[in-house]
Order: C-alpha cells, then sequence, then structure tokens
C-alpha cells in the first residue's frame, strides 16, 4: 500500500514524506460560524417559498459545502405531501438570485440518502482542494498498491482511486488546465511514491511542455520530445523494450512482472521498472500528419506493453479525432473527459442537474472497479509548482547522496596518515547498486556506426582529423526505423539530469614525441567516440565497442575502465550511463552541466 511517511526500496533509495513535498491547501473555510449561518437563511428561505427541508447534515471541503436536506410535508389536510426535488429546485432558483455572491448546486437525489437531496454552495473564500488532503484519506492509504493515484473526489465527496496495476492505460480527452491537472496530480503521487528503481516515466507531444519539470527527476527517461519524429522512436524503442521483457519472462518462466520481479529478487538479479509513457497529445495536427509512421508501434504498445510492465497515459482534444480503431479504445480501460470537451456526457447521468456542472472539472467514464461504462463527476485537486519542484529538487538530492555514499564505500581501509582508522564493518560490506534503467534490443552495427559518428562530431571538444581512425563499413544498408536514445538532446547532451556536483575531466598526460602524439590523439577520439556511444545507447558493453569501432576485447575493457574512471558510466559489472548531464567547454574537458 502506499507510504506516506517514507519507504525504502531493495536498492536503498528512500522516499519522501508527503509532509515534506505538498502544500497542506486550504482548510474549509466557516470557522467563524458562516457554515451554520449559511445553513439557517437557507432552511429560512425554503420555508418562505413554501419549499421546506430540514438540513440533517453538513459537509464542508475547501472548494464548497454540502448540505443535505431532507424534505418536509406542506400543504394542507388533504393535499398534504412531501416536498418533492423539483419543487425544492424551483425554490433554490429563487435563492441563488436573492445571494448574488452564492454558486448554488443542486443534486435530486444522494446515492447513501435515497430520501435527502444535496445542495451545494461555494462562495468567495472556497479554494480548490490540495492533493494532500485527498492522499491522507483512508481510501488512499488502505490501497494495496504502491502504484496508486488519485483521480479526483465525487460531488458527495467520495474519492475516486485506481492504480496502474488495475487501469494498464488511461485515455484523457480534453485541451484545458484541468488535463494537465490531472496528469500533473497522477505523474507527482507515483514520481512521489515511487522509487527510482521501480517506476520510469517518459514524455512525448507537442502539448507535453507542461510536464517539462518532472523530467528532472531520476524516474525521466530522457528529455521531453516534442516532434513526432522523436516520438516515433520513443514507441519503436519501448516496443522493443516490450519484447526484451517478454523474452526474459518467459525465460525465468514468469507470467506477470510482479513475479518476475519477485524472482529476480529473490535471485539477487535487477528487476524490472514499472514505465509510463505520457503522450500529449495524439490529435496534434503534426502529429496526425504522421500517424502512419507510429500508430502501429502505438498499438502493439496498447495491447502487450501492459503484461510486461509499461503502461500509456494518452490525450487528445477531441475523441472523435482519436486515430485508434473501436477495439484499441477499448483497452483504454480508464476514460477522462474534462468539463470543456465532455458535450452532452452529462444527460447520460441520471439525476444529474446542470447546475452542478459549475462544480465538476472532470467525468470519469469506464472506471475500472466497474465492468460498465458507469460516468462519474468529479472534481480535480490543483497542483503548484512549488510541489513539483520540491519532489523532483528531493530526488536529486537522493541521488547525489547515494553517489556520495558510494565513495564513501571505495575509500581505503587506511585513513589519514597514521594507518588506524578504518571504516565500520557494515561500511565495508555495503553494496549500493543504483538502479539500472531497461536497455533496448541491440540496434544494427550500421545504425550505430552513423549515429556515433554522428555524436562524436557533434562533441564541441572533438576535433576529427585526417588522422582519426575510420568507422568500420557495412554491407548491411541502414535502417530508416531504427531505434535512437531518447537521452540526448540537440545539442548532444545527456538530458536525464544535472543532479551530481561531481566534475568529469579527461586528466592531463604528459606528450615526450611525435609518435607518441599520434598515438595519444588516436587514443583520445577512440575514448571521445566511446562517449558518443555510451550517451546514444545509454549503456555500453565490450561487444557493442568492438562492433562499432572494430578493435580488440582489451582495448574495449580500456575503454570501458576510462569511462568508469571518468564516472561517465556507474562502477558496475554492467555499466550504464550515470544521472549527469555533460557538456564540453573550451579547454575540451567534460564537466557537468
Amino acid at each position: 500500500m502506499p507510504d506516506l511517511f517514507s519507504r525504502m526500496d531493495n536498492l536503498n533509495w528512500l522516499t519522501p514524506s508527503i509532509a515534506d513535498i505538498l502544500d497542506q491547501g486550504s482548510t474549509p473555510p466557516g470557522g467563524d460560524g458562516s457554515i451554520r449561518g449559511r445553513m439557517l437563511t437557507i432552511q429560512n428561505e425554503l420555508d418562505e417559498y413554501e419549499t421546506p427541508a430540514k438540513i440533517v447534515n453538513v459537509r464542508p471541503t475547501p472548494s464548497y459545502t454540502l448540505y443535505v436536506a431532507r424534505p418536509e410535508m406542506i400543504g394542507k389536510a388533504n393535499n398534504r405531501h412531501t416536498a418533492s426535488a423539483n419543487e425544492i429546485k424551483q425554490s433554490l432558483k429563487k435563492i441563488a438570485d436573492n445571494h448574488s455572491n452564492w454558486l448554488l448546486g443542486f443534486m435530486p437525489q444522494l446515492r447513501q440518502e435515497d430520501t435527502a437531496v444535496g445542495i451545494l454552495l461555494r462562495t468567495d473564500e472556497h479554494r480548490p482542494v490540495s492533493l494532500r488532503r485527498l492522499l491522507v484519506r483512508s481510501t488512499f492509504r488502505r490501497h494495496n498498491s504502491t502504484l496508486a493515484f488519485v483521480l479526483g473526489i465525487t460531488l458527495e465527496q467520495q474519492l475516486i482511486v485506481d492504480s496502474i496495476n488495475d487501469v494498464g492505460n488511461m485515455l484523457v480527452i480534453g485541451n484545458d488546465n484541468a488535463k494537465q491537472h490531472l496528469i500533473r496530480s497522477t505523474l507527482l503521487t507515483l514520481i512521489m511514491l515511487n522509487t527510482p528503481s521501480e517506476l520510469r516515466v517518459a514524455i512525448a507531444g507537442e502539448s507535453s511542455e507542461a510536464y517539462r519539470y518532472m523530467v528532472g527527476a531520476p524516474h525521466a527517461l530522457g528529455r521531453i520530445l516534442t516532434s513526432p519524429s522523436d516520438g516515433r522512436r520513443l514507441i519503436d524503442g519501448l516496443v522493443k523494450e516490450v519484447q526484451r521483457r517478454q523474452q526474459s519472462m518467459q525465460d525465468e518462466g514468469a507470467s506477470t512482472i510482479e513475479s518476475y520481479n519477485q524472482t529476480a529478487s529473490q535471485q539477487g538479479k535487477t528487476t524490472l521498472p514499472r514505465i509510463i509513457l505520457v503522450l500529449d497529445s495524439l490529435t496534434d495536427e503534426s502529429w496526425q500528419n504522421e500517424r502512419g509512421k507510429w500508430l502501429n508501434s502505438l498499438e502493439t504498445l496498447l495491447t502487450e506493453g501492459n503484461k510486461v510492465g509499461i503502461h500509456l497515459i494518452v490525450t487528445a482534444d477531441d475523441e472523435e479525432l482519436l486515430p485508434l480503431s473501436s477495439k484499441l479504445q477499448k483497452t483504454l480501460k480508464l476514460r477522462i473527459i474534462t468539463r470543456a470537451s465532455s458535450k452532452d456526457i452529462s444527460t447520460q447521468i441520471p439525476d444529474f442537474h446542470a447546475s452542478l456542472l459549475r462544480f465538476v472539472d472532470a467525468f470519469v467514464v469506464g472506471q475500472s472497479q466497474s465492468d460498465t461504462d458507469e460516468i462519474i463527476p468529479i472534481e480535480l485537486c490543483a497542483i503548484s509548482n512549488g510541489e513539483i519542484k520540491n519532489v523532483v529538487d528531493y530526488w536529486r538530492q537522493m541521488s547525489r547522496q547515494r553517489y556520495q555514499d558510494m565513495q564513501v564505500a571505495k575509500t581505503s581501509k587506511q585513513t589519514g596518515v597514521t594507518g588506524v582508522l578504518t571504516p565500520p564493518p557494515e561500511l565495508e560490506t555495503q553494496q549500493v547498486k543504483p538502479p539500472t534503467p531497461p536497455t533496448p534490443q541491440k540496434p544494427s552495427v550500421a545504425t550505430l556506426a552513423r549515429a556515433t559518428q554522428k555524436l562524436s562530431t557533434e562533441l564541441s571538444a572533438v576535433v576529427v582529423t585526417e588522422k582519426s581512425p575510420p568507422i568500420q563499413q557495412y554491407d548491411t544498408p541502414p535502417q530508416p526505423e531504427e531505434q535512437i536514445s531518447t537521452e540526448i538532446d540537440e545539442s548532444g547532451d545527456v538530458s536525464i539530469n544535472a543532479q551530481d556536483n561531481m566534475p568529469v575531466a579527461v586528466e592531463p598526460i604528459e606528450i615526450k614525441n611525435q609518435s607518441e602524439a599520434d598515438n595519444f590523439e588516436q587514443r583520445t577520439i577512440k575514448f571521445e567516440q566511446a562517449v558518443a556511444l555510451t550517451a546514444y545507447l545509454g549503456w555500453i558493453s565490450r561487444g557493442a565497442l568492438c562492433d562499432i569501432f572494430d578493435i580488440s576485447h582489451k582495448t574495449a575493457d580500456s575503454l570501458i575502465q576510462e569511462l568508469k574512471k571518468q564516472q561517465i558510466v556507474e562502477n558496475e559489472s554492467y555499466p550504464v550511463l550515470r544521472f549527469i548531464k555533460l557538456i564540453q567547454p573550451s579547454n575540451g574537458r567534460y564537466q557537468e552541466g
């Protein structure tokens, strides 16, 4: 279940406490007695309009107050009857005219109290509800998954909670602020309560700039990709990751990612993190124009990704423009339609009065706990930029702390000038393993050669001269659909994170003669090309270096050791790119950006 305080995973990542991340938010107004005063005003005026109702319950929230009223008897002698919902509704129209600063909504029937009606009241004192207020409610705290998130709160103030495990994929219809608040609250909750070894996030689409700051967390799989061509390569790469995971699960005899991770954990192997891909939005004109290039791969992700832990949050401005067949749309178990894009959907809800639209931000359709297309109107919580900054800054600090702990673990047993001090035994045996991001299947050698040569020339510290070793040529023609890493931005920089304050520099080497200078230049160029290849793949291996540069195993091993020494890859048996951003200043040395 979600841990709102703190939790440590198997790789010693520690989640934050929500109290350190989320704003407490506004409290329900009315502590000065105004709630009771308005209650009496409503009762008295209902009596004046001959539709008496007794308010039997008051449910205050930061954003509005719900008065639960039970209609009473009206009429004389033989014509006495209980005031109907329609009669009370007509009286509420008159009450609204009497109070211009009141915003009133009417619920003809409540689910929990069949004989009562609901009167919603919002004033200038009310404020949007905060995420923290919703997460501390028992419905969320008792959920059985750490991948749970809050969708919103109903008009009767019931919390709607779901999890990535259950919904698989999610569709959001709309192009307004409500859509952004929903996605921001979902991502914030999942990133806050899950470590980088448990969850990774990729974001693409022309409308995805609203989530830019979130890619600063170590959960992010690279930068935001706005262009359709970059998005296509990302989708293709995730399809290959699906295939790789399917093979790994088959080898272990696991039918679900949960069983695979349980087995891997027991065997001391690296577990597979969940991956969430946010595509905002599929109906943007540029993406629509190139949908023939990414649609088939997207369909594969929708049908096969959930089984191996890859999930999609897809958005569209208009559901009618969504380029998916009706069969594929059924794979999107959870649909949320914002109020601005809902059209006449409210007319399909029984006993839903039009005045309630002013209290609704979105509609949940086909929510996963129900097999039917039940439509639930909800209010969304508001997310501030400060809360997103808090969670990103926390995870960056955690990454820096983990790196420092690793450096302490490497300290010699003998310290200082006395040679007496030694680290404690528990530190000697401590093995801190950073999360290993999923790696796609290796692209063809022709594509790697072409990409490596391009990337190495983009590094401003590298000048390829006539003495540069030639790239090995291959008979296989380049393939147009090959995968490219999403972790490279336009300038050739690694953009997963810039969170470790440790400079990465090439140590100066003394050059004695021209022959030695030529050899040094060759080694430097090879090293720079190895850096480019590592940045391209997000990982490196002996096989990749040998295939691309046509070098011996011994030379490849020495390059990998140099990459570890310069802190470009993790110092582990399976080296992956560190969570740092590399730039090349005028002196030609690598430094952190």
